[in-house]
């Protein structure tokens, strides 16, 4: 079973767990069309009813971006909406291909027409994640490859790029399906004691960083791994190296350097410094393309706030790849990372859950490494060591 196979295979198996007679959507861009291909070929082997394929096409949103007159906006259309209420009526499986497909290609358009170019997140699927068993999995492409690796001719590029997926998705083991069941039930446990902690505040210590996030009463740690209405297991990401929770979007205080580029649409925006006050953005630095993504928090008000808080340690098989991979699925499960945004209302209390924060997005960014310490301070004001050196502590 080459790469490809076998990505499609673990995201069947362990990422959606497609049941037998289950339909199957598999959501990706036009260039990831072989290994959609595969992910029909292991959903059918494992008893799929039928797969569909939704494509998509960046260059679209780039003519959109480029010719459409007057004021731009990301759109979902109605029947698009109503094809991801229908799935979860039919109890079915959805899987998400994600991928940089052509880096760039907005870097010599107007930011604030990029922005408001690119799509919200959709409502319906908020509504319905936890009914659909689903996964996102990574797309290795040429354009992508030989961004990451511009020193290489192109077929070695993506050569490169699919073993460095196959570390990062743990398909080097010899079962990696096992190997994630006992990550994740490793994750799960970290999950349960960080929640028992009863954490009031998590502290961020490090070059740049001192960042320290207040979280919601109720609030509780999860893994990357869900159990839907239905009584299936599945991940939300492969790969997923992290457990998460949901601040309070009134704490936030301090200043946090990120250590890997933010992604906005297909432009990476390096050297990002960001400062919080009282729960809200109050300073958004950086290199070239930080209007593009300026503009993007813009958005909404929410999207100026944080949504989730996560934690990831050394023993990520992602980080272990030692790669920046300008893609914010992989480099989000190197290190600690927090996202400005919608937050998760299903990790507190139903009493609690119009204070998560809301917004019409979010977006995820890393902030942890090894040089960065993360304390936690519980509700009696005791101090708990949980990452140092990149290791878990707890």
């Amino acid at each position: 079973m080459d790469a490809r196979e076998g990505l499609a295979e673990l995201a069947v198996v362990v990422g959606a767990n497609v049941q037998p007679g289950q339909l199957v959507r598999v959501s990706a861009d036009v260039v990831h069309a072989e290994l959609v291909r595969a992910v029909a070929d292991a959903a059918y082997r494992h008893g799929a009813s039928y797969v569909e394929a939704d494509f998509s096409d960046l260059r679209l949103r780039r003519s959109q971006v480029r010719h459409a007159r007057g004021e731009v906006r990301g759109v979902l259309p109605a029947w698009w909406e109503a094809g991801l209420q229908q799935l979860a009526d039919a109890g079915g499986a959805r899987i998400m291909i994600y991928a940089p497909t052509a880096p760039g290609l907005f870097d010599d358009l107007d930011p604030a027409r990029v922005s408001r170019a690119q799509p919200p997140r959709s409502s319906t699927w908020r509504a319905v994640e936890y009914v659909v068993n689903n996964t996102v999995i990574p797309g290795p492409n040429d354009a992508w490859a030989s961004a990451i690796h511009p020193d290489l001719p192109q077929d070695e590029a993506l050569s490169k790029l699919w073993r460095q997926i196959a570390l990062a998705c743990r398909l080097d083991q010899p079962d990696p399906a096992a190997a994630w069941r006992v990550r994740f039930a490793e994750l799960r446990r970290r999950a349960e004691t960080l929640t028992a902690l009863g954490l009031n505040t998590v502290r961020l210590v490090g070059p740049g960083t001192d960042l320290r996030v207040g979280l919601l009463e109720t609030a509780r740690w999860d893994p990357p791994t869900n159990v839907n209405v239905h009584g299936i297991e599945h991940a939300w990401n492969l790969p997923s190296e992290e457990v998460y929770t949901v601040p309070d979007p009134e704490r936030a205080d301090g200043h946090v350097r990120l250590t890997r580029p933010a992604v906005v649409g297909e432009r990476l925006v390096e050297d990002v410094e960001l400062t919080f006050a009282a729960g809200r953005l109050t300073g958004v630095a950086g290199g070239d393309g930080i209007d593009t993504l300026r503009e993007f928090i813009a958005r909404d008000p929410g999207m100026s706030r944080l949504g989730e808080l996560a934690l990831v340690d050394g023993e990520s098989a992602v980080g272990s790849v030692g790669q920046t991979f300008g893609m914010i699925l992989l480099d989000e499960n190197v290190a600690a990372h927090i996202a400005l945004g919608f937050g998760f209302p299903e990790l507190v209390d139903p009493s609690m859950r119009d204070r998560v924060n809301d917004s019409g997005d979010h977006l995820d960014v890393t902030v942890g490494s090894d040089e960065v310490a993360v304390v936690g301070h519980d509700r009696d004001g005791r101090e708990h060591a949980l990452i140092d050196g990149g290791c878990w502590q707890l």
